[in-house]
This record gives structure tokens, sequence and C-alpha cells, in this order.
């Protein structure tokens, strides 16, 4: 069973990205935001590990969601291209001006996401199991709500 997760935790000092772990577009997409967010800003959360599916519970999500990366900023928590628009406007560079595509309807921007969500495993490719980042970025990867906090603590 999942540990809860209190609403006072350090964890959410950042904004979080669970993704999909064994899909290599969210890896590739994770080392994206990773490349363009020097301030280290975000952290990020398997969706398969104990505190990914914590946290999709908490937020009101079934344990097995898969369908899209969330982004929990604060209280609050963001899917689909709502989620890569609020990404976009804290990387560097001119990528906060991929926010401005919020002036397409939300439907057309999540149908077109869900497409590439629903073919993503056959388009990309997946892993068998979630691959671990290199050492100079374990600090960014949570897994547990226990680990989460003590990093959480010393930043």
């Amino acid at each position: 069973m999942s540990e809860p997760i209190p609403n006072n935790s350090p964890i959410f000092q950042h904004p979080l990205v669970l993704f999909d772990g064994i899909c290599n577009l969210c890896d590739h997409t994770v080392n994206f935001i990773i490349k363009r967010d020097p301030d280290e800003v975000f952290r990020f959360i398997p969706l398969q590990s104990p505190l990914g599916e914590s946290l999709l519970i908490k937020f009101g999500f079934p344990a097995d969601y898969r369908d899209s990366f969330v982004l929990i900023d604060g209280t609050v928590a963001y899917t689909k291209s709502t989620a890569f628009i609020r990404i976009s406007k804290k990387l560097n560079k001119l990528w906060p001006l991929f926010s401005l595509t919020v002036i397409i309807p939300q439907r057309i921007r999540d149908y077109c996401y869900s497409n590439i969500g629903r073919n993503r495993y056959r388009w990309f490719g997946q892993h068998e199991y979630c691959e671990i980042q290199s050492n100079d970025m374990n600090h960014r990867f949570l897994t547990d709500i226990r680990s989460a906090n003590d990093m959480a603590e010393k930043t």
C-alpha cells in the first residue's frame, strides 16, 4: 500500500514531474527539461515508483495512471498539454514562449497530446524497467517519500 503524503511535505517545495519510467519518449522529454532547467526547479518521479503511485492517489488519479505526464505544482496537478505549457514557462532561453500555445483550445491541444500518448510505445519504444539517471542527476529523481523528504530538506 502506498504511504500517504502530508500536504506540508517538503517535497512540494519543487514542482514535481511524474513521468512514465519505461517510455522512451518520456525519458527523452525528461532529459529535454533537465537540459533547459539550469536552476534545477523541477524534480522527477517515475509514475511506477511508490512515491509516484502515492502522489497519483493523493491527487485523485488511479495508482496505475499512465495516460500523461503529471505536473504537481504546489497543491495542483496538471496533465497533458496544460502540464507541458506550465513546464515550459519555467525553462530557460526561448522555451517560455511555448506557453503561448495556450491560445489553442485545450480540447485540440489535448487531442494531439493523447494521440501521441496512445502511440508512444509503438513509435518510440519502451524499456523493460525504469532506467536510473546518471549520478550527477540523482538528486533530481525521487522514488520514495523518505528519500524525497531528505533531499528536499537539503535544498
